[in-house]
């Protein structure tokens, strides 16, 4: 067969197709025109030579795709001789490694996690924070007309703005927990577009971070799905990993706390060391945020010369049987609030959300009415 004349040319179209488009095997194509799969092969590869295209990839059992490597050589050891033995370029290992330093550079352009991140807020009234997590959506024994109704408080407050602290879905799967799947009532897949919904219908700059929990991980650690990371594209908002340092702009002052789902260094005995702890790892800030436990607390005082707020976020999932187990556990619901002033470095924390809102929108009023509130 000649393959460089028209009838050639057209036999090995007719074949390129049969392999590349239907994918049935070179032998399977050859017997079809009175070929051997050899032959179909070395027409194949011809023809992609004069067209560009990149070789078919052969699909039959009885086919050797290893003759379609770029690196085989007719080699001689001894009296040995390898028709087609795979020799490694001696200068591949440093295009290999270049191409992993691009491809590292390519990925972080598509990263949106950080442990960093500044955010200058608008106007010159006080503002506040709420820091609401462990919603365990999707599980059993938890409160969710409260959750519902916190958030929906949370979005209509002027000048309150939320942070979300991990473990939005209750997500027990395969091998999270074992045993947790029977505390579900519904499946977390569908659990995640509830989540998602929410975040969905926040209004933009309400949602200002979101921290990952251990649930939402799991989902990470089994398909490489990040829930979180597609939570806040949905709300316009960072995207704070395990936990991040974040820096707000409020008016002339500036303040800065350390916020993350858990942390180590955890005490039944002194509840807020882990926060504390928190500092000593990460630097001082006005305040660090901790989920995790399922109740909520404030402890403001004296730390390292100056006053400082060791804080932790409640839970919506008030029954649970592993806490049952543990000790007859209850959750608790609370949303802490922060209040920051614009004037003055000065902030007021809440355990409770309700609390905090009352305290916020009176000192707006205040500060509207041409009055300043804080401490001396």
């Amino acid at each position: 067969m000649n393959w460089a004349t028209p009838e050639g040319k057209e036999l090995r179209r007719k074949l390129r197709d049969r392999v590349n488009i239907d994918g049935v095997s070179y032998a399977e194509a050859g017997r079809e025109y009175n070929l051997t799969s050899e032959q179909v092969r070395k027409a194949l590869r011809r023809y992609a030579e004069e067209d560009s295209t990149p070789p078919p990839i052969d699909r039959g059992p009885n086919d050797c795709w290893l003759n379609a490597f770029p690196n085989e050589k007719r080699v001689q050891h001894g009296s040995v001789v390898y028709a087609n033995l795979r020799v490694p370029d001696p200068e591949a290992i440093e295009t290999y490694r270049r191409a992993m330093l691009q491809l590292q550079a390519a990925d972080e352009v598509l990263e949106t996690r950080q442990v960093e991140v500044t955010i200058e807020l608008p106007g010159s009234l006080p503002v506040g924070f709420a820091y609401t997590g462990d919603w365990h959506t999707g599980g059993k024994g938890v409160y969710y007309e409260l959750s519902e109704a916190d958030w929906d408080l949370i979005m209509v407050t002027e000048g309150l703005y939320a942070f979300g602290m991990g473990d939005y879905g209750d997500d027990y799967i395969t091998r999270s927990h074992p045993g947790g799947q029977f505390g579900q009532i519904i499946q977390p897949s569908r659990q995640y577009q509830i989540v998602r919904a929410r975040m969905g219908n926040a209004p933009r700059g309400k949602v200002l971070g979101l921290a990952c929990g251990c649930h939402d991980h799991w989902v990470f650690r089994e398909v490489s799905e990040d829930v979180v990371a597609e939570l806040c594209k949905l709300a316009d908002c960072a995207n704070l990993w395990h936990g991040a340092t974040v820096t707000v702009k409020v008016g002339r002052e500036t303040y800065t706390f350390h916020i993350r789902h858990k942390f180590p260094f955890e005490s039944r005995f002194n509840t807020t060391n882990a926060q504390r702890r928190m500092m000593e790892f990460f630097g001082p800030a006005d305040w660090a945020v901790l989920g995790h436990l399922h109740y909520p607390e404030v402890d403001t005082r004296p730390l390292a010369g100056e006053r400082r707020s060791l804080i932790r976020s409640g839970s919506y999932k008030v029954w649970d049987d592993y806490g049952q187990q543990l000790a007859g556990f209850k959750g608790k619901p609370g949303v802490p609030v922060v209040i920051v002033w614009p004037d003055k470095h000065w902030h007021v924390a809440f355990d409770d959300l309700r609390t905090g809102v009352l305290h916020l929108q009176a000192v707006r009023a205040a500060y509207e009415a041409g009055k300043t509130v804080h401490a001396a």
